[in-house]
């Protein structure tokens, strides 16, 4: 039994002294707002870097290559070549003689023609590649940065019933300040 009083006593004490001083102190102070007259506001300047970004163009050259033209091999060679062969090789030989003078021609003359379509085509693809060099702008932005001067705050000089205080606000205060009244019982 002994034991339980012991530890209700302890509570009992603990509650005391976390709740006491709460209690008495909302009592003993009392606090109010009220406005203080601004005798004096000057601004506090601080040099403060802002970054800015600058657009900076140059010209700059780029080389171009033009390519030689070439030509398809349309068999064209071939074909005339052909025709001239066999119109050649149809002037020699009589009957079977002729006929197989035709042909012989006629394929002679086809091989000849697209080996000349080749090398016409071969001499056009080769012509020689001329560079062209053409400038264009090129730009980019870069970083930039600047110090300025920048009103960071305030500091006030106020009255309030013919006592001065001062204060640092960060805002300009205007002709009047709010400021805080607490009362505080002494001697007790």
């Amino acid at each position: 039994m002994m034991i339980k009083d012991l530890k209700k006593a302890a509570l009992a004490c603990l509650v005391g002294v976390w709740v006491a001083p709460t209690a008495f102190a909302a009592h003993d102070r009392q606090v109010d707002y009220d406005f203080a007259q601004v005798i004096d506001s000057q601004p506090i300047f601080a040099d403060v870097e802002v970054a800015t970004s600058e657009r900076v163009c140059w010209e700059e050259p780029v080389r171009y290559v033009e390519r030689g033209r070439h030509r398809r091999h349309g068999g064209g060679g071939a074909l005339v070549g052909g025709i001239i062969g066999g119109a050649i090789g149809n002037q020699f030989g009589k009957g079977s003689g002729r006929a197989a003078a035709t042909a012989a021609g006629l394929l002679l003359g086809a091989s000849i023609g697209n080996q000349a379509e080749r090398d016409s085509r071969r001499g056009y693809r080769d012509y020689p590649r001329r560079e062209h060099v053409r400038y264009e702008e090129v730009c980019e932005r870069r970083p930039e940065y600047r110090r300025e001067r920048e009103v960071v705050g305030y500091d006030v000089t106020y009255e309030y019933n013919g006592r001065v205080g001062y204060t640092r606000t960060e805002q300009a205060p205007g002709e009047q300040i709010r400021v805080r009244v607490s009362v505080d019982p002494v001697g007790y």
